[in-house]
Protein backbone atom coordinates (compact mmCIF):
# COMPACT_ATOMS: atom_id res chain seq x y z
CA UNK A 1 0.00 0.00 0.00
CA UNK A 2 1.39 3.44 -1.18
CA UNK A 3 1.49 6.46 1.50
CA UNK A 4 2.97 9.18 3.49
CA UNK A 5 4.55 6.24 5.70
CA UNK A 6 5.54 3.92 2.92
CA UNK A 7 9.35 3.99 3.45
CA UNK A 8 8.75 2.94 7.02
CA UNK A 9 8.88 -0.55 8.58
CA UNK A 10 7.10 -0.82 11.83
CA UNK A 11 7.53 -3.86 14.31
CA UNK A 12 4.58 -4.34 16.53
CA UNK A 13 4.68 -6.29 19.53
CA UNK A 14 1.46 -5.07 21.01
CA UNK A 15 -1.66 -6.95 21.84
CA UNK A 16 -5.49 -6.09 22.37
CA UNK A 17 -6.38 -2.36 21.91
CA UNK A 18 -4.19 0.50 22.18
CA UNK A 19 -1.09 -0.83 20.31
CA UNK A 20 -2.57 -2.44 18.00
CA UNK A 21 -4.95 0.32 16.76
CA UNK A 22 -1.80 3.19 17.07
CA UNK A 23 -0.15 0.23 14.47
CA UNK A 24 -3.43 0.06 12.33
CA UNK A 25 -3.33 4.07 11.60
CA UNK A 26 0.28 3.80 10.55
CA UNK A 27 -0.27 0.95 8.58
CA UNK A 28 -3.47 2.93 6.48
CA UNK A 29 -0.35 5.85 6.02
CA UNK A 30 1.60 3.28 4.08
CA UNK A 31 4.00 1.52 6.72
CA UNK A 32 4.82 -1.58 6.36
CA UNK A 33 3.99 -3.07 9.49
CA UNK A 34 4.78 -6.93 10.93
CA UNK A 35 2.57 -7.37 14.05
CA UNK A 36 3.89 -10.38 16.41
CA UNK A 37 1.57 -12.92 17.91
CA UNK A 38 1.56 -15.90 20.20
CA UNK A 39 1.42 -18.96 18.69
CA UNK A 40 -1.93 -21.27 18.52
CA UNK A 41 -3.94 -18.41 20.04
CA UNK A 42 -2.58 -15.43 18.30
CA UNK A 43 -4.06 -12.31 19.76
CA UNK A 44 -6.23 -11.63 22.83
CA UNK A 45 -9.00 -10.26 20.33
CA UNK A 46 -8.76 -13.14 17.70
CA UNK A 47 -11.78 -14.87 20.41
CA UNK A 48 -13.32 -11.31 21.31
CA UNK A 49 -16.71 -12.32 19.96
CA UNK A 50 -19.45 -12.53 18.91
CA UNK A 51 -19.47 -10.64 16.14
CA UNK A 52 -17.23 -12.76 13.57
CA UNK A 53 -16.77 -12.56 10.05
CA UNK A 54 -19.25 -14.16 8.41
CA UNK A 55 -18.28 -16.20 5.41
CA UNK A 56 -19.78 -16.00 2.03
CA UNK A 57 -22.46 -18.10 3.38
CA UNK A 58 -23.71 -16.27 6.08
CA UNK A 59 -21.91 -18.98 8.46
CA UNK A 60 -19.89 -17.74 11.47
CA UNK A 61 -16.28 -17.66 10.85
CA UNK A 62 -13.77 -17.58 13.43
CA UNK A 63 -11.76 -14.22 13.39
CA UNK A 64 -13.55 -11.45 15.57
CA UNK A 65 -14.59 -8.29 14.29
CA UNK A 66 -13.19 -6.42 17.03
CA UNK A 67 -9.52 -8.34 15.97
CA UNK A 68 -10.09 -7.64 12.41
CA UNK A 69 -11.24 -3.90 13.19
CA UNK A 70 -7.95 -2.84 15.09
CA UNK A 71 -5.38 -4.70 12.96
CA UNK A 72 -6.04 -4.26 8.68
CA UNK A 73 -3.08 -3.19 6.86
CA UNK A 74 -0.57 -5.97 8.94
CA UNK A 75 1.24 -8.95 8.31
CA UNK A 76 1.03 -11.45 10.89
CA UNK A 77 3.63 -13.91 12.30
CA UNK A 78 3.22 -16.41 14.82
CA UNK A 79 6.73 -15.85 17.16
CA UNK A 80 7.35 -17.28 21.16
CA UNK A 81 8.84 -14.95 22.69
CA UNK A 82 9.72 -17.03 25.81
CA UNK A 83 12.07 -19.29 23.07
CA UNK A 84 15.70 -18.31 22.09
CA UNK A 85 14.53 -18.94 18.56
CA UNK A 86 11.40 -16.65 19.28
CA UNK A 87 13.77 -13.93 20.74
CA UNK A 88 16.43 -14.26 17.94
CA UNK A 89 14.08 -13.70 15.56
CA UNK A 90 12.39 -10.75 17.06
CA UNK A 91 15.81 -9.12 17.02
CA UNK A 92 16.69 -9.37 13.61
CA UNK A 93 13.01 -7.69 12.35
CA UNK A 94 13.87 -5.19 14.79
CA UNK A 95 17.39 -4.48 13.60
CA UNK A 96 16.00 -3.81 10.25
CA UNK A 97 12.83 -1.95 11.23
CA UNK A 98 12.28 2.08 11.49
CA UNK A 99 9.93 1.94 14.92
CA UNK A 100 8.82 -0.84 17.25
CA UNK A 101 5.83 -0.81 19.53
CA UNK A 102 5.16 -2.76 22.35
CA UNK A 103 2.62 -2.85 25.51
CA UNK A 104 3.86 -5.56 28.05
CA UNK A 105 4.49 -5.40 31.71
CA UNK A 106 7.48 -2.85 32.72
CA UNK A 107 10.53 -5.59 32.75
CA UNK A 108 9.00 -8.19 30.16
CA UNK A 109 11.01 -7.84 27.41
CA UNK A 110 14.14 -6.72 29.11
CA UNK A 111 13.78 -10.08 30.69
CA UNK A 112 14.02 -11.72 27.07
CA UNK A 113 16.22 -9.26 25.98
CA UNK A 114 14.19 -7.60 23.72
CA UNK A 115 14.27 -4.14 25.87
CA UNK A 116 14.65 -0.89 24.26
CA UNK A 117 18.45 -0.65 24.77
CA UNK A 118 19.43 -3.73 23.53
CA UNK A 119 17.34 -3.88 20.14
CA UNK A 120 18.82 0.08 20.06
CA UNK A 121 22.52 -1.28 20.12
CA UNK A 122 21.78 -3.36 17.07
CA UNK A 123 19.86 -0.72 14.94
CA UNK A 124 20.58 2.60 16.68
CA UNK A 125 18.29 4.24 14.49
CA UNK A 126 15.41 2.39 15.74
CA UNK A 127 12.25 4.01 17.71
CA UNK A 128 10.73 1.79 20.62
CA UNK A 129 7.29 3.55 21.66
CA UNK A 130 6.18 1.99 24.80
CA UNK A 131 2.35 2.22 25.88
CA UNK A 132 2.04 0.89 29.86
CA UNK A 133 -0.52 1.86 32.52
CA UNK A 134 1.70 3.92 34.43
CA UNK A 135 4.22 6.42 33.68
CA UNK A 136 7.81 3.99 33.45
CA UNK A 137 10.28 6.52 35.78
CA UNK A 138 6.72 6.53 38.42
CA UNK A 139 6.50 4.34 41.68
CA UNK A 140 4.10 2.46 40.17
CA UNK A 141 5.45 1.30 36.91
CA UNK A 142 5.95 -2.29 37.06
CA UNK A 143 2.18 -2.33 38.07
CA UNK A 144 0.14 -4.36 35.41
CA UNK A 145 -3.16 -2.10 34.27
CA UNK A 146 -6.01 -2.14 32.27
CA UNK A 147 -9.00 0.20 31.04
CA UNK A 148 -11.75 -0.32 33.72
CA UNK A 149 -8.99 -0.18 36.40
CA UNK A 150 -7.10 3.00 35.33
CA UNK A 151 -10.35 4.77 34.88
CA UNK A 152 -11.47 3.82 38.31
CA UNK A 153 -8.04 5.39 39.76
CA UNK A 154 -8.30 8.34 37.64
CA UNK A 155 -11.82 9.24 38.54
CA UNK A 156 -13.34 9.19 35.56
CA UNK A 157 -16.08 6.73 36.22
CA UNK A 158 -18.00 8.44 38.53
CA UNK A 159 -18.63 11.29 35.70
CA UNK A 160 -21.23 9.87 35.20
CA UNK A 161 -21.42 6.40 37.80
CA UNK A 162 -20.05 4.06 35.07
CA UNK A 163 -17.03 2.96 32.82
CA UNK A 164 -17.08 4.74 29.65
CA UNK A 165 -17.46 2.64 26.37
CA UNK A 166 -15.03 1.40 24.16
CA UNK A 167 -11.72 1.58 26.56
CA UNK A 168 -11.69 5.36 26.08
CA UNK A 169 -8.04 5.41 27.88
CA UNK A 170 -7.00 3.13 25.39
CA UNK A 171 -7.94 5.02 22.73
CA UNK A 172 -6.11 7.95 23.27
CA UNK A 173 -3.31 6.03 24.07
CA UNK A 174 -3.52 5.10 20.65
CA UNK A 175 -3.58 7.80 19.42
CA UNK A 176 -0.73 9.50 21.37
CA UNK A 177 1.24 6.72 20.56
CA UNK A 178 1.17 6.95 16.38
CA UNK A 179 1.54 11.04 16.50
CA UNK A 180 4.88 9.95 18.51
CA UNK A 181 6.10 7.56 16.05
CA UNK A 182 5.55 9.64 12.96
CA UNK A 183 6.94 12.68 15.09
CA UNK A 184 9.64 11.38 16.14
CA UNK A 185 10.94 9.04 12.69
CA UNK A 186 10.08 12.53 11.10
CA UNK A 187 12.84 14.78 13.10
CA UNK A 188 15.10 11.54 12.51
CA UNK A 189 15.16 11.67 8.88
CA UNK A 190 15.13 15.30 8.76
CA UNK A 191 18.23 15.50 10.45
CA UNK A 192 19.72 12.60 8.75
CA UNK A 193 21.16 10.99 12.01
CA UNK A 194 20.64 7.77 13.57
CA UNK A 195 20.11 9.10 16.81
CA UNK A 196 18.05 6.31 18.88
CA UNK A 197 14.65 7.61 20.06
CA UNK A 198 12.00 6.38 22.73
CA UNK A 199 8.40 7.65 22.78
CA UNK A 200 6.78 6.42 26.40
CA UNK A 201 2.61 6.59 26.55
CA UNK A 202 0.76 5.69 29.48
CA UNK A 203 -2.69 4.95 29.98
CA UNK A 204 -2.62 7.00 33.52
CA UNK A 205 -1.49 10.35 31.75
CA UNK A 206 -4.17 10.01 29.07
CA UNK A 207 -6.94 9.29 31.46
CA UNK A 208 -6.04 13.12 32.86
CA UNK A 209 -6.65 14.60 29.36
CA UNK A 210 -9.80 12.13 29.01
CA UNK A 211 -11.17 13.92 32.24
CA UNK A 212 -10.99 16.72 31.49
CA UNK A 213 -12.83 16.77 28.43
CA UNK A 214 -15.71 14.72 30.07
CA UNK A 215 -16.01 17.35 32.90
CA UNK A 216 -15.92 19.92 30.42
CA UNK A 217 -18.86 18.37 28.85
CA UNK A 218 -20.15 17.40 32.52
CA UNK A 219 -23.28 19.99 33.92
CA UNK A 220 -24.16 19.76 37.52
Amino acid sequence: MSGPLSAIRVLDLSRVLAGPWATQLLGDYGADVVKIERPDCGDDTRQWGPPWLQGKAGEAGRESAYFLATNRNKRSLSVDLATTAGQALVRELAAKADVVVENFKAGTLERWGLGSESLQRENPGLIVCTISAFARESSRAREPGYDAMVQAAGGLIPVPPMKTAASRKRSASQLRTSCAGCTRRRRSLRRCTNARAAAGVNQSKCRFMTARSRGSQTRP
